[in-house]
């Protein structure tokens, strides 16, 4: 096969004769251009991924402002305190009264905040996209009416606040026979703290509005709501019913004469009586832009036109005790953020057609040549396999070693020319970085958002809603797309050292340690498990990161990688002697696991890299271990290998270059036999 290294110059070259050297290298050999080919795929499917989502610093300035309202940190509950609101931090595990909490702050800083601050209505709005509730055939507690007409009336749409007002006083207009105290509303509401500040404050008040009605003065309050807001002047449309909005209520909140879903009153409280086994809600906040004449006067929804959302999930399951139900819930939140192509055919939105297009283009050039390839020869390859299994039984003779590898390299690069521009290791590589591009297409089809089911996409052109309806189809789904960006990234730095005979180093210390590190992750797993399910028995009742095997293992394995996220929560050794046993546990575990285990995994990549320095010895290596593990396969196929020439030629390189080494180093050669070869074997001269 070929082998193209380059040839370097001298080290007394000056710069322009290194760079014509290497200009020359580059021109010479196919792999050369295939790495390009590789480094330019990279490129553009990087940075279609890099746009898809919109501004990376502007997207995550929006969820740090954004999540604070659920993690909110000393100067964000202070401020919170300033304004009355008194909301418990988002858990794990939450009681029934802490959800109800949190779901109504959430709600109001959706409707009064506009999803980011109450002071830029102009840049952002918020609305509740969906709540679902599935109801269990559990009885109600306290004369609730859990009705599917009822449920879905006033708890998932809800109800007109200009109807039925927040708070205990909604009780009566509902007509139930509840303690009002399940339907409280204590957001911006008044503070028992400040209780005595505010009768005196309210009786001041009087006091002003005596003397100006004494003095006949007309003296224009402060007020949040609209003088000029058609709906709040209205009321409510049913005529028998009438009640106080609350204080700074916008004409944001509504369409038409309809309130929007995050303004209505949901009685969250009330929600818990029909002990549901799950409920989730849903609010979607939007990045906007402004018409000209929105700033600083009344804002004008039709004038603006949205350039970004992001989606916030929050999830209920119920906790129940022996099939009774607690009251607790398990918590989750899923969030996500999307960018809407709505630009005008100049600018942003010509550049991102043309790297659809040019995403589209690399991505099936390089499935096509790398899986396609692949998948295309591979019944031929297969019976090409099968056919020495038939002739070793015809012929009655043994299948020499070298045939069954080429049979093998020709499975693996399914096409034996391609050869000429990579080898086993770097064929294997594109084979799987393939199989993760089309699951994040697949995930992004089946899992991906609508833009259009966002926003409005009627008057846009049928190229622009194809952009944008390509992106989200195609490259929605980031955690399949980095990982095969990742994993092509890291084929393209092991091609591109390969070149250098001062650079081989590198893939071929973890090609020679690959095996043993692979073995110890197995037993490091095996171990690791125990710990974990031993902590889940002994302390899972208390806490709650080791509540569940698969939480207490991977807490344990966070700890180990020098990232404890909550493995200490809750612990107070020599003041409580259950969590001083937890204690002991975690510092047995970090001395086997962390101590001794990792010098385990730090000695066998020392090995390797003494190994490695050598280029012609551990050549010789790989190929030794590369003839084992074909052997190994032979034998799994029913194949009986016969001794070859050049595998007895590289165990004698192998003994003559290794001469100088140690005795422990050769006896740790001899059990390094594998595969690495096959996936990584050098090209000869063209």
């Amino acid at each position: 096969m070929l082998n193209f290294r380059f040839a370097l110059c001298s080290p007394g070259a000056t710069p322009q004769t290194w760079l014509k050297c290497f200009c020359r290298g580059l021109c010479s050999y196919k792999k050369s251009w295939h790495i390009v080919a590789l480094s330019l795929t990279a490129g553009i499917y990087g940075r279609a991924l890099t746009v898809v989502d919109g501004s990376r610093r502007f997207t995550t300035a929006a969820w740090q402002q954004i999540l604070d309202n659920l993690y909110p940190d000393g100067s964000s509950d202070a401020m919170r305190l300033s304004e009355r609101e008194v909301v418990p931090t988002w858990q794990v595990t939450m009681q029934a009264d802490d959800v109800t909490k949190t779901l109504n702050a959430f709600q109001t800083f959706c409707w009064f905040k506009h999803g980011m601050d109450d002071h830029l209505p102009f840049f952002w709005s918020c609305d509740m996209k969906e709540v679902g509730v599935v109801l269990s055939a559990d009885e109600p507690l306290d004369h609730m009416n859990c009705s599917a007409d009822f449920v879905d009336r006033h708890l998932r749409a809800g109800d007109d606040p200009r109807c039925v007002p927040w708070g205990d006083d909604s009780i009566p207009l509902l007509r139930l026979e509840v303690d009002p105290i399940f339907d409280e509303y204590e957001i911006h509401s008044s503070s028992p703290m400040l209780a005595p500040l505010q009768e005196q404050l309210a009786d001041l008040e009087l006091r002003l509005a005596a003397i100006e009605s004494s003095l006949n003065l007309s003296v224009r309050r402060k007020s949040g709501q609209s003088d000029d807001c058609v709906p709040i002047a209205r009321g409510c449309p049913e005529k028998q019913v009438q009640s106080g909005l609350p204080e700074d209520f916008p004409c944001s909140c509504f369409q038409g004469n309809e309130v929007r879903s995050t303004c209505r009153n949901h009685h969250w409280g009330l929600l818990h009586l029909c002990r549901p086994l799950a409920f989730h809600v849903s609010f979607l906040i939007f990045h906007k832009v402004p018409g000209s004449a929105s700033f600083g006067t009344s804002f004008n929804e039709s004038e603006s036109h949205q350039v970004e959302w992001f989606f916030i999930r929050m999830t209920f399951e119920r906790v129940d005790s022996t099939n009774q139900w607690s009251g607790l819930y398990v918590c989750r939140l899923e969030l996500r953020e999307e960018r809407v192509l709505d630009s005008p055919l100049t600018g942003d939105f010509i550049k991102d057609g043309l790297l659809a297009f040019g995403v589209f283009s690399v991505m099936l050039w390089f499935i096509t040549q790398s899986l396609g390839t692949f998948i295309f020869f591979l019944p031929r390859n297969c019976c090409a396999l099968l056919a020495l299994k038939r002739d070793e039984e015809n012929q009655h003779r043994l299948v020499p070693l070298h045939v069954f590898k080429e049979h093998l390299s020709h499975f693996l690069v399914g096409r034996a020319s391609r050869l000429k521009c990579v080898n086993h290791f770097e064929a294997v590589m594109e084979i799987i970085v393939s199989v993760f591009m089309l699951a994040g297409v697949l995930r992004s089809i089946f899992n991906g958002a609508d833009p259009c089911s966002i926003n409005d996409c009627r008057d846009h052109s049928g190229l622009q809603q194809t952009i944008e309806k390509s992106y989200v189809l195609f490259l929605d789904d980031d955690p399949c797309h980095g990982t095969a960006w990742l994993l092509l990234y890291v084929t393209i730095v092991f091609a591109f050292l390969s070149l250098f005979d001062q650079l081989r180093w590198l893939p071929s210390v973890i090609l020679l340690c690959a095996k043993r590190i692979m073995m110890f992750l197995l037993a490091y797993g095996l171990l690791l498990c125990g710990f974990g399910i031993v902590m889940y028995i002994a302390f899972g009742p208390r806490y709650a990161q080791f509540a569940t095997p698969a939480r207490s293992c991977s807490e344990l394995l966070f700890l180990t990688c020098g990232m404890p996220m909550a493995v200490f929560d809750d612990l107070h050794p020599f003041q409580d002697p259950h969590s001083t046993e937890v204690a002991f546990m975690l510092a047995l575990y970090c001395l086997f696991m962390s101590i001794i285990g990792l010098n385990f995994f730090t000695t066998i990549i020392l090995d390797a890299y003494a190994q490695a320095r050598d280029i012609h010895s551990a050549d010789a290596q790989l190929q030794l271990m590369g003839d084992d593990v074909c052997r190994s396969l032979m034998l799994l196929l029913g194949l009986e290998p016969e001794s070859s020439p050049a595998s007895g030629a590289a165990s004698a390189a192998s003994a003559g270059s290794g001469g100088a080494a140690s005795s422990s180093t050769t006896s740790a050669s001899s059990d390094e036999a594998e595969l690495h070869e096959t996936l990584m074997p050098r090209c000869d001269g063209a």
